[in-house]
């Protein structure tokens, strides 16, 4: 999906809490409208040469002085950050400056389909409960409940966007099949839900311009 340059009301700074594929494929259509892109990874090290500014995000350790800078000055902050069994462990550590922070207007956390219920094929849209009862759906549901809670007390916008497999350059399964590691599943009334990462990037932008 293309996504127009002209943009009204976006953010001026981003941060990007867990900096990955689908980060990195957003910071750029970000960086192509004026906006500041920065993101937390844990092992800058090992992060790819692209010029985007990671700092280290770790449960066994605190935020640095730098990354605490940065989310004072961020006025939209997206989390694609694994939850864990006490919901999500960077909006644990970064808490107390998200809800000091003064330029903050826009939070968004990447969740997941696993949030809801095996449906025994039935069809899930965005009215559907969420009702999972599996570890991992309760996990991202509590995260969503934290990211929600924080923007309630901020009296700012949050989106929560639960994302199916994705798929993009690199990923699909054209790619898979030429290297020998595509799998054929049969299962009558199976239907796989896929999002490619650039419509993904298209839509957290229009909620960022349009919360």
């Amino acid at each position: 999906m293309s996504i127009p340059l002209q943009a009204s009301a976006l953010p001026m700074r981003v941060l990007i809490l867990g900096m990955g594929w689908s980060g990195c494929v957003l910071a750029p259509h970000l960086q192509a409208r004026g906006v500041h892109v920065v993101g937390t990874v844990r092992n800058p090290s090992s992060a790819p040469d692209d010029g985007l500014l990671r700092h280290q995000l770790h449960a066994d350790s605190p935020p640095s002085p730098a990354l605490l800078d940065e989310v004072a000055q961020a006025d939209a902050v997206l989390c694609s950050v694994p939850p864990d069994a006490a919901g999500d462990p960077a909006l644990r550590l970064l808490l107390p400056a998200l809800r000091a922070s003064p330029a903050l207007r826009w939070v968004g956390y990447l969740s997941s389909t696993s949030v809801y219920a095996d449906r025994a094929g039935g069809w899930v849209d965005e009215r559907s409960a969420a009702d999972a009862t599996e570890a991992a759906g309760v996990q991202r549901l509590r995260a969503e409940a934290q990211w929600r809670a924080l923007a309630e007390v901020r009296g700012i916008a949050s989106a929560v966007f639960r994302l199916p497999g994705l798929y993009g350059p690199g990923r699909n399964a054209l790619l898979q099949l030429s290297q020998g590691r595509a799998r054929h599943v049969i299962r009558p009334g199976l239907a796989f839900n896929r999002l490619h990462v650039e419509d993904l990037a298209a839509v957290i932008i229009a909620s960022m311009q349009r919360p």
